[in-house]
This record gives C-alpha cells, structure tokens and sequence, in this order.
C-alpha cells in the first residue's frame, strides 16, 4: 500500500479508523501533528483481513512520530527489520502496535 503506518489491536480485534484519535497524534510533515484518524487511509480493515492480516494502514510516511496523549503510555518499542514496531496501550488496558513509525517517548 505504498508507504504507511500499519496498526493493529492486539489480540485480532476490529476497530475504526478514528477510534485511537483521542489517544494518538502522528507527526505529518504535510499535516502536522494531527490525531490518527485525520490521515488518509490507504489499507482499511477488510482489505487486511482478505490477505489474511488484520488492522489499518495509514498512508504516513516511514519513521513517522507516534505520540500518546490522555492516558495512553508505550509500553514497548523494539526494532524489526521494517522499522520500529510501538506498541501502545490506553487506559481500559486494550493494547495496539504500530509498524513502520517511531516513539518520540
């Protein structure tokens, strides 16, 4: 899907595309620093599902800033071999991953 910030929710789970946006910002350099949900979507969900993955692809350049805001913490960063893999979590405990962008924290 071309360059773009994959998110899945641990443990499989469906969400949309704006449900993290009062909890994640991501630094655009042609939009800023805006909720996650006000960038494009270039893979939604069913599209993953059909090739037997599951999240949201975000049409965000590589190494793009992932910031936490009201409650939610990174609570792991590690390397891979297609860029940083961040996961999240918010306060009701459900955990995220982010591939492809960076932790500012």
């Amino acid at each position: 899907t071309g360059p773009h910030l994959d998110v899945k929710q641990v443990g499989r789970g469906r969400f949309a595309p704006s449900d993290l946006d009062e909890f994640v910002e991501v630094d655009d350099p042609e939009l800023g620093r805006v909720p996650l949900g006000q960038t494009p979507i270039t893979g939604d969900f069913d599209s993953h599902t059909v090739r037997g993955s599951h999240g949201i692809d975000y049409g965000l350049y590589s190494g793009t800033k992932v910031f936490t805001k009201n409650g939610a913490k990174v609570v792991n960063t590690q390397a891979s071999e297609h860029g940083d893999v961040v996961t999240i979590e918010i306060p009701n405990g459900q955990q995220y991953t982010f591939l492809h962008g960076t932790s500012p924290n």
